[in-house]
């Protein structure tokens, strides 16, 4: 059997979730003998065939510079014809979809052009926006939202996160629901075109949904909201929330002597905005207590949004700059650590960071985002704030400190996370079951 993994970007060039996510898979279902590749658009540049850690990768050429028609996806990219041809060389006997959002990258006219090709098509959803188009589910950042896809309240919603002030979003939006095609592509007339791009989201989720024989999500409460939103149940695989067996094989179990006179907290992510490490920032710095440090592991996605964070730790000596965790020795680095704080201000599909602490047996101070809430049982195997909440995770650190050995009874109750071999096993059952069904040629 042979799969076509489908995705914007890979290794070397890019470490995020989603590909070590992607990576480990295609590694597991290389040992079921499933032959799994890699497929990637190249922006501008000579595709190649390259290998990564074992795996293959196939790139075909697309354009890095999108059209405004681009960005708003009405019309496909102009490297389609590329990957259709990647398609018909590769002769895969079905095609695994890791994102169908973007302007130029992955997009619901590959899965099209895969499934009019007569090509299985599989989804995985990996990010948020794929519902959402503010990744949050935070109608105007700030208020809990239900996840339905509406076309007045999402604009609304976007176009607060444009700038436009008081009541102006819901005049335009109003205004705007009226229009059935874009009516200008610049200037100001564009922000009328926001329902309608949220007709067009809500309309391609619909069409990734009846174009996939299953779409596989990393959540249950994934599954919740893409059925809330009309999606067929039957289609919808959950998986569970995973580490690679690379990363497992490593876990160190703390033993069972009592927490230092410091207790070490560490931050493993982006440095950008939405994984909220100003939140914690603001709130060890507030912290009275001095019994602490803070260890902070990322690549950074925002150079703005960087300084701005170090400009802030200048001054505090318990808070160190460590630059990028090196991704297959997570568990092993996070180990040494009392507990490991996720201030996330998105709702992530899995929270990979919270996943590899819970395999090194260290607690997690979470913010209360659906995928931490599923994984985190609060005051059992972690601790949770609300989310965005300064006040809120300073007074559970504050906590903490005050009751060190909490972390060391939490820690004792952490169960460790599935292994990536469990979710190969049951990719990969569910590939024959339905290619079996097709009576597509294994």
């Amino acid at each position: 059997m042979k799969i076509l993994h489908c995705l914007r970007n890979y290794f070397p060039d890019k470490v995020g979730g989603t590909e070590i996510y992607v990576e480990a898979l295609c590694r597991e279902l290389r040992l079921l003998s499933i032959e799994s590749k890699i497929v990637k658009p190249s922006f501008n540049e000579v595709p190649k065939a390259y290998r990564y850690n074992g795996i293959t990768v196939a790139e075909y050429l697309e354009t890095s510079s999108p059209s405004p028609e681009l960005q708003a996806g009405v019309r496909a990219p102009d490297g389609i014809i590329n990957f259709k041809k990647l398609l018909l060389s590769e002769k895969p006997d079905a095609v695994h979809f890791h994102e169908t959002a973007g302007s130029n990258g992955i997009t619901i006219f590959h899965v099209m052009a895969a499934k009019e090709m007569g090509f299985p098509v599989f989804t995985s959803f990996h990010l948020a926006g794929n519902i959402c188009m503010r990744n949050s589910f935070l109608f105007k950042g700030k208020y809990d939202c239900n996840g339905i896809i509406n076309e007045y309240k999402c604009s609304v919603c976007m176009l607060q996160e444009k700038g436009l002030p008081f009541v102006l979003p819901e005049i335009v939006s109003f205004l705007g629901q009226s229009f059935k095609q874009e009516i200008s592509m610049n200037g100001p007339g564009k922000l009328f075109n926001y329902p309608l791009h949220v007709r067009n989201h809500f309309e391609r989720l619909r069409t990734v949904n009846s174009y996939s024989e299953k779409m596989f999500v990393l959540s249950n409460w994934y599954k919740t909201l893409l059925m809330a939103n009309g999606m067929d149940e039957n289609k919808i695989i959950v998986l569970p929330a995973a580490i690679p067996k690379t990363s497992a094989a490593t876990t160190v179990k703390k033993n069972n002597t009592e927490i230092d006179s410091k207790i070490r907290f560490v931050y493993a992510g982006r440095i950008s905005q939405v994984k909220g490490l100003h939140i914690l920032l603001a709130a060890v710095l507030q912290i009275k207590q001095s019994n602490w440090e803070l260890d902070i592991y990322g690549a950074v996605f925002d150079e703005k949004y960087y300084r701005s964070c170090l400009k802030l730790t200048e001054k505090y000596p318990s808070i160190h700059w460590k630059g990028v965790m090196v991704h297959d020795k997570m568990i092993e680095t996070i180990a040494g650590y009392d507990a490991l704080i996720f201030p996330s201000i998105i709702q992530e599909t899995m929270g990979l960071a919270m996943l590899e602490a819970f395999a090194a047996a260290v607690p997690v101070i979470g913010s209360s985002i659906w995928s931490v809430s599923e994984q985190l049982q609060d005051s059992v195997n972690g601790l949770l704030f609300k989310t965005g909440n300064v006040s809120s995770l300073r007074t559970v650190l504050e906590k903490v400190l005050d009751n060190p050995n909490d972390l060391k009874r939490m820690a004792a109750n952490i169960k460790l996370p599935v292994e990536m071999a469990e979710v190969a096993r049951m990719t990969a059952q569910v590939y024959k079951e339905v290619l079996e069904k097709t009576h597509h040629e294994i």
